[in-house]
């Protein structure tokens, strides 16, 4: 069975939210965003936590959870929670549906059992943020119940051994990670993690980079033996540009939590290889969901210069993403993925409108220039263009055409001079960028 979509009503910080599941889904957002809400929230649908004091948001209206499963045959289905007030929680069934299917028809109420006895089927494993070691200690005993699992029982032993003796949360995790890694080596059945759900809170916690990464890894591989993941996390480690379908954006607009997810495709032919690999050459990209807004640049004496100048003009937000694109040819790529994620932006870029260039090269800048300025969305963001490179701005003159070693290193040397002055023409472009 597998969990295929998620709607919530009235549930702590929710009135009305849906979400399309993913083998991996990652939670991204600010605090106080719902994210662990959410988590708690499926937890509840699954019968693996029950009902508290403060988790119904509105004492006055129903809470509703619905879940769109995929059974074992292939058939889709509904299952429903409803607590009405002053009512006991009721149960619905609807089966035999299309996967978008709304409206409110068709709805069976069943009996409690028979609900329990539907999402019984599922495991459901949760890993918060923060623990007791008492529930460290239930958490492993009802993992380690799956009968797959038996012959991985030395790390059941592990983490036994690591609880008794009251080790580090640090040193748990590592067991865990560890644990994750054999089975995605030795594993190779896609069933292998059969209905199967792991809720993790901040897996990121207590490892370093290197370790960050080589978790991410180990939760991805795990996903393609069956075991659907829904983390939440603030590193930008646990995030592949690539696999931005899995992203789900928390924000909190005004009193309401809205969900951003994409699952169109946005790249296509040559666009997803060249996109890949800026996303290699640089994972720290990945940085831009997390920001309140992102400057998206050429290359690295835009990125280098511009925080300087921003920094020295008392202008400067840590909460902002400076994204270098490699080229300008890559910025319309990162200006769909910010559409799609509703994430503010400023294209900066060079017009390259050279005196030197001959007019097939003047065509081509042209058509790029168009083609960023045609996909910013005026409602999330704008472009800015230096006239031919930021060195021209930043020198105040046209330069001729020349090879220009270590541009980045003689452009930051010249802006960090304590005698440079800050033309007035750069001046207001580099406010612009970063009010």
């Amino acid at each position: 069975m597998r969990l295929l979509k998620v709607q919530i009503k009235n549930w702590q910080t929710f009135s009305d939210v849906s979400l399309e599941c993913k083998d991996f889904s990652i939670f991204i957002g600010a605090s106080s965003t719902g994210k662990s809400s959410f988590m708690k929230a499926l937890l509840y649908f699954f019968q693996a936590r029950n009902l508290h004091d403060g988790d119904i948001r509105n004492p006055n209206l129903p809470l509703e959870i619905i879940g769109t499963l995929k059974g074992e045959k292939g058939h889709i289905f509904q299952l429903k929670i409803l607590n009405n007030p002053y009512q006991k929680t009721r149960y619905f069934l609807k089966n035999n549906i299309s996967k978008h299917e709304k409206g409110t028809k068709n709805w069976e109420e069943i009996e409690e059992k028979d609900y329990k006895n539907y999402v019984s089927e599922i495991h459901i494993f949760y890993v918060p943020a923060f623990m007791k070691t008492s529930y460290l200690d239930y958490l492993v005993e009802k993992l380690f119940q799956n009968e797959n699992l038996k012959k991985y029982y030395k790390h059941y032993k592990k983490f036994k051994n690591s609880i008794d003796k009251k080790m580090s949360f640090g040193y748990y995790r590592h067991i865990f990670i560890n644990f994750l890694q054999e089975i995605a080596e030795k594993e190779k059945s896609h069933n292998f993690w059969e209905n199967s759900i792991l809720l993790w809170e901040e897996p990121e916690f207590y490892l370093n980079p290197q370790q960050e990464r080589a978790c991410y890894e180990a939760l991805l591989q795990n996903t393609k033996l069956g075991l659907m993941a829904v983390v939440s996390t603030n590193s930008s480690r646990f995030i592949e540009l690539e696999n931005y379908q899995s992203l789900c954006i928390f924000r909190r607009i005004k009193e309401e939590v809205e969900i951003y997810q994409y699952s169109g495709t946005l790249f296509s032919g040559d666009e997803v290889i060249v996109f890949n690999m800026n996303y290699w050459i640089n994972p720290d990209r990945s940085e831009l969901f997390f920001a309140k807004k992102v400057i998206l640049v050429e290359g690295q004496t835009d990125k280098i210069v511009l925080s300087y100048l921003a920094k020295n003009l008392g202008v400067y937000h840590y909460d902002y993403s400076i994204v270098e694109c490699g080229s300008k040819s890559s910025i319309p790529q990162f200006i769909r993925l910010l559409n799609a994620f509703h994430i503010p932006y400023v294209a900066v870029y060079d017009k390259d409108n050279h005196y030197w260039r001959n007019e097939t090269e003047l065509e081509n800048s042209t058509l790029k220039n168009k083609m960023i300025q045609k996909l910013v969305w005026k409602k999330l963001g704008e472009w800015i263009e230096f006239e031919n490179d930021i060195e021209e701005e930043i020198y105040d003159e046209s330069r001729d055409k020349k090879n220009y070693k270590n541009k980045p290193f003689y452009a930051l040397e010249t802006v960090v001079n304590p005698n440079y002055i800050v033309p007035k023409k750069l001046e207001e472009k580099v406010r612009k960028i970063f009010e």
